[in-house]
């Protein structure tokens, strides 16, 4: 009866006797559920609207636009992408009510263990094996994660197989060992990524576990859909084309590199092909297979690893005249580059740390320059290779080879002599011609101390 009582009450706009102590249930006419948030409408495609808004209709075609970017790859498990399309929708309805993107942000996050689960038991076939202290293997078959969590509950198994000749991973089955696993089976990469996804699984365990409450932007959710899109695709097998995080292969163009003294330009083959201009007797020309987009292109160096993207040396340098028939001869090809785990060879001698090269230059060296020691580094950008190898040599920490290192987004392969890090087996290419941007940066920087 007390029930009945309340219900009647609550549909006559009485409110039940539960509330009487709290705030009052705001109840709202369907006319006014459906009222677009004027919150909302002010975030628009230039910004944020001090003193304008979209209207409603505008509104709506911009934040669905806004979530038709973010698709999930087909081969990604149905479970997963019935709770990413979801948080799709309820992104939208956020036009009504503004607070929706902070529940669709929160809500977004958690869909990020659920991916790790279903990728986890996809990625097994239907059978794990776990080591238990006493190194003894038990393959337990499962077709949905909540059995692999009983079977580490129940049997207490300590470590995961994750392949013939090597080393079990421990594994209690939550967020944290999910990460790690993916990691080590190479479903995730990025050097920088790996501080990215662990802040990712904080937020996860805040929205979790939240401390109060805080209000999030359509910025805010929109860039957290986008963040988990890519994780979900990458742990699939598919790069985002144009992604922030995990980008699939970028395309290079080939463009000449023209320079004299202090000025230098980079134009496109097709351009420097048929243009009018002529260069006087200073100048010198190289064909170059590049990123049009690369903000280091200005510190261009054949030798040396200095441009964000890989950048290579397709002729030169030449003249005009010279450039332009090789070019009409020969008619190279755009080809893509992967922009991500890129390895590096940096060399150190005495006081004095070398910037990074490739491993083509490395094995085209001279003799006189194998001495000192060589570090082989995993990084996304010669930068950050450098710094590690810099932070190295500034400390007595031993290093921890096939580790990613915790202060730095690199990984240390190997380190020691020109012999045991590149090997004796040469390269059948010759040495690189010297082509340098004038903005080329110094070959080598002092030991951090």
């Amino acid at each position: 009866m007390q029930l009945l009582d309340a219900v009647t009450r609550l549909y006559s706009g009485g409110l039940p006797d539960a509330n009487a102590a709290g705030e009052p249930v705001n109840m709202k006419s369907l006319s006014e559920l459906q009222t677009p948030d004027e919150r909302t409408l002010r975030f628009t495609p230039y910004g944020l609207g001090i003193d304008r808004a979209l209207t409603p209709e505008a509104a709506a075609e911009y934040q669905q636009a806004i979530m038709a970017a973010h698709k999930l790859a087909p081969v990604v498990s149905d479970g997963t992408r019935r709770s990413f399309d979801m948080l799709r929708d309820l992104y939208v309805r956020g036009i009504f009510h503004y607070e929706t993107f902070t529940a669709v942000h929160d809500r977004a996050l958690l869909v990020i263990e659920q991916a790790l689960r279903d990728r986890f038991v996809a990625f097994h076939n239907g059978s794990v094996t776990f080591v238990d202290r006493d190194d003894a293997r038990h393959v337990v078959t499962v077709d949905q994660y909540e059995q692999v969590v009983e079977a580490i509950r129940r049997n207490r198994y300590q470590r995961l197989s994750i392949g013939t000749g090597r080393r079990p991973l421990p594994f209690d089955g939550h967020l944290h060992d999910l990460r790690e696993w993916a990691r080590h089976v190479a479903l995730l990469r990025g050097q920088w990524n790996r501080s990215i996804e662990q802040a990712l699984c904080r937020l996860r365990n805040t929205a979790a576990h939240p401390n109060g409450f805080y209000l999030l932007t359509p910025v805010e959710a929109g860039r957290t859909i986008a963040d988990v899109a890519e994780f979900i695709n990458q742990l699939w097998g598919h790069p985002t084309p144009g992604g922030r995080l995990y980008p699939a292969p970028v395309e290079r163009v080939v463009a000449v590199l023209s320079w004299a003294g202090e000025q230098f330009a980079v134009t496109p083959a097709q351009v420097f092909l048929h243009q009018k201009w002529d260069a006087g007797p200073g100048w010198r020309h190289a064909v170059i297979r590049c990123v049009p987009d690369d903000p280091d292109l200005m510190f261009f160096d054949s030798r040396y690893e200095s441009t964000r993207f890989p950048s290579e040396v397709v002729h030169g340098p030449a003249n005009m005249s010279q450039t332009r028939a090789w070019l009409r001869k020969h008619s190279p090809a755009e080809d893509t580059c992967d922009v991500l785990d890129r390895t590096f060879f940096v060399r150190v001698t005495g006081d004095s740390v070398y910037r990074p090269i490739s491993e083509e230059t490395a094995r085209v060296l001279p003799p006189a320059d194998h001495a000192g020691h060589w570090y082989k580094i995993v990084a996304d950008i010669p930068g950050d290779a450098l710094s590690h190898v810099r932070h190295l040599q500034a400390t007595t920490v031993r290093i921890r080879t096939g580790r990613p290192c915790t202060r730095c987004p690199a990984t240390t392969l190997c380190h020691g002599t020109y012999a045991r890090i590149i090997g004796t087996i040469t390269s059948t290419r010759s040495a690189p011609a010297v082509v340098r941007a004038p903005l080329a940066l110094p070959q080598t920087l002092p030991v951090l101390s």
